[in-house]
């Protein structure tokens, strides 16, 4: 169940990279890529999509402001 979950949240956060100005674009693939690296190498999903998420707020507050 948690690789279904991070597949249909990867997904949702994904399809709107398009539209998106290429700055917030790039940070979504990186929040994307920082999740799939670390829930390869810990094994542990809520420790990855806790880090992603978090690195993912703190970057478009950072590039907002």
């Amino acid at each position: 169940m948690p690789a279904g979950l991070m597949l249909i949240l990867v997904v949702y956060l994904l399809r709107e990279v398009p539209a998106k100005p290429p700055a917030e674009a790039a940070t979504m693939v990186v929040a994307a890529g920082l999740v799939a690296a670390l829930q390869w190498w810990r094994s542990n999903p809520l420790v990855s999509i806790f880090a992603g998420t978090a690195f993912y707020v703190i970057a478009v507050n950072v590039l907002a402001g």
